[in-house]
């Protein structure tokens, strides 16, 4: 996990999503783990659409 969160930090111009991602995944309280993580998942993703880094490809 840290791995591809570090992978990632060149391709996101805002870190917050990434450090967002690595606190919630280490809470206890398991909706509130799925909760943050998830945020933190679309954040990144937002991020990484901006950047031209990730595109959607609908399947055939």
């Amino acid at each position: 996990m840290r791995l591809a969160l570090r992978c990632l930090l060149h391709h996101c111009p805002e870190r917050w999503p990434l450090e967002q991602y690595w606190d919630a995944a280490a809470q206890e309280n398991e909706i509130g783990r799925s909760q943050g993580v998830t945020a933190a998942f679309n954040g990144i993703v937002r991020q990484l659409r901006r950047a031209g880094r990730y595109e959607e490809i609908s399947p055939l």
